[in-house]
């Protein structure tokens, strides 16, 4: 259980480094100017997804940071861990389907994703801890 917890700390690690990477996407891609190219809606949804997706980022690296053993330990906490898994999967999936993808930023969503799929392999100790 301890490499699993070790797994899920870089876990949190990494979603804390993703939602300050996004919070610099005003900047990074120019956004003042990118986006005024876009209808007013347009403009306006995509820097609301953005938001929403720094809170889910950081939120999700303090509960992966806090609680690692509880995640572990838990029927939903496993849950999350799977959604974790999912959603990091779903991403390196379209670093290959969408235009000017990176091998290398492939790479490190690989290794993210294995950070939340091997603590979901089964181990003959994992007991669920009731609610």
């Amino acid at each position: 259980m301890k490499a699993s917890i070790i797994l899920l700390r870089l876990g949190g690690i990494v979603n804390l480094l993703v939602g300050i990477l996004h919070i610099r996407f005003w900047n990074l891609f120019d956004w003042s100017t990118e986006l005024a190219k876009l209808s007013v809606i347009n403009s306006n949804v995509m820097q609301m997804l953005n938001l929403f997706v720094i809170v889910y980022f950081f939120y999700t690296a303090t509960v992966l940071l806090s609680v690692p053993r509880k995640l572990l330990t838990s029927y939903v906490g496993r849950l999350f861990i799977g959604l974790q898994t999912t959603l990091y999967l779903a991403r390196l999936g379209m670093e290959f389907y969408f235009p000017e993808g990176s091998v290398g930023f492939a790479a490190f969503l690989l290794v993210t994703v294995l950070f939340f799929m091997i603590p979901l392999v089964p181990t003959k100790q994992l007991r669920y801890a009731h609610s």
